[in-house]
């Protein structure tokens, strides 16, 4: 699939060196372990929270209310679409509120470049919808019908494999994302497939999925998803 690459409103800026690569990093970045302590504190939340009495009650409450089917597709498009663009417009604010972004300027990467103007950040948020109501909720619908995931509390996995299964699909994603971005990068497919991607060289939160659908259905769904297939 083809998908017409559009030009950025703002003249394009002359190349800089990359400074950021031999300037100080930010402040969490150069502390060995502290970038996993987010995903072992989600993974120690969901194994406390199903081994709760609320974890209980919560996956009774959800099968008495509401079908297999529902909680696999309307559920689950829900909690990520929210998820996601909530996380996003909560990084849209640090990038525009002048008092927010002062605070984040110290740990960012690139201080330095101008900022994306609103009108170009209103149309990365168009194309990140596109593909979610076109990629994201057809899977959804499509492995709630084929393959849907138990939902009664009894079907939950224990600790241990909770922590395989993040730790899986972590290493999916991380390996998975790294080969198939470097296929896209090929002479036959960077043009037509994965150059929106990096029409902005100074990404922001909603960058991470602005691309064609083609590749988000490829990195951003399936690679992200095998780890819990």
């Amino acid at each position: 699939m083809h998908t017409h690459i559009r030009t950025p409103l703002t003249p394009p800026r002359p190349a800089e060196e990359h400074k950021w690569a031999i300037t100080k990093p930010p402040l969490f970045n150069n502390k060995p372990g502290v970038s996993l302590l987010h995903t072992l504190f989600i993974i120690s939340a969901t194994v406390v929270f199903h081994k709760s009495q609320y974890g209980k009650d919560f996956y009774t409450w959800l099968n008495a209310n509401y079908t297999p089917w529902e909680i696999n597709v309307y559920i689950t498009a829900a909690i990520t679409t929210v998820w996601y663009f909530g996380w996003g417009l909560v990084f849209m604010a640090f990038d525009f509120i002048p008092a927010l972004n002062n605070l984040i300027k110290p740990y960012q990467i690139q201080p330095t470049t101008p900022p994306i103007p609103l009108k170009e950040y209103l149309w990365i948020i168009v194309i990140n919808l596109r593909n979610w109501v076109f990629v994201n909720w057809p899977c959804y619908a499509f492995i709630g019908y084929f393959c849907p995931f138990k939902t009664s509390y009894e079907s939950l996995p224990g600790g241990f494999m909770t922590f395989f299964t993040y730790i899986f699909a972590l290493l999916c994603e991380e390996v998975g994302f790294f080969y198939i971005h470097r296929f896209f990068h090929s002479k036959r497919w960077y043009a037509s497939v994965h150059k929106l991607h990096h029409q902005y060289t100074a990404p922001v939160a909603f960058t991470a999925e602005y691309c064609t659908m083609i590749e988000h259905l490829v990195v951003s769904y399936c690679i992200v998803s095998l780890g819990t297939v």
